[in-house]
């Protein structure tokens, strides 16, 4: 169901709402379905407001007016791709802070957007945990930590063989040192 409140839509104040409806935008679903140049009809809309309010960012202003419709379809598609954000926004001819105004907008995309992503980084985990797979692609290991951000963790123990002495005032309840003393007594084999 369409919105009639135009102010719903980022970047449109209860002015620039008013002077849409008056130019003939009574709903959200066809302010988001103009172009510019029928945005710029109304008065007070010029042209980088109509940009605005379509989330045309400054890196597809020049002739990229792609519209949300035209590549909604190019952007699930290449989401299911092992590639960072940006690689799946300027695939469709997009900025990656376009795709992500369209994702902010657009609730069912959004949703069917992180189901790609999702998609992917399962595949990507697949193939990691094979049992043929030896840790050593750097390919791999590069998309997912670039694509999804993965992170490699390790836990490592340390020996220490060392005296500690500190001539550092340490303030520790009775319980604590305690605890330290024995700690301690066990590393040194006391």
């Amino acid at each position: 169901m369409s919105e009639t409140d135009l102010t719903t839509i980022p970047n449109i104040g209860p002015t620039k709402a008013a002077a849409l409806k008056a130019a003939g935008f009574e709903t959200t679903d066809e302010v988001e379905a103009a172009d510019v140049d029928e945005l710029c009809e109304a008065d007070g809309i010029g042209r980088r407001t109509a940009e605005d309010i379509l989330g045309i960012s400054s890196l597809d202003r020049g002739g990229k007016e792609a519209k949300f419709g035209d590549v909604r379809e190019d952007l699930l598609d290449v989401a299911t791709e092992p590639v960072t954000d940006e690689i799946v926004a300027n695939a469709a001819g997009i900025s990656r802070s376009t795709l992500h105004n369209y994702l902010d907008r657009h609730p069912e995309f959004e949703r069917e957007y992180r189901q790609a992503r999702a998609q992917n980084a399962r595949d990507i985990t697949g193939l990691m945990l094979d049992d043929e797979w030896d840790g050593e692609d750097r390919n791999l290991r590069f998309i997912a930590e670039r694509a999804h951000g993965f992170v490699k963790t390790e836990k490592r123990e340390v020996e220490m063989d060392a005296d500690i002495n500190s001539e550092k005032d340490i303030n520790l309840d009775d319980e604590s040192k305690e605890i330290l003393r024995e700690t301690l007594r066990r590393r040194r084999g006391q």
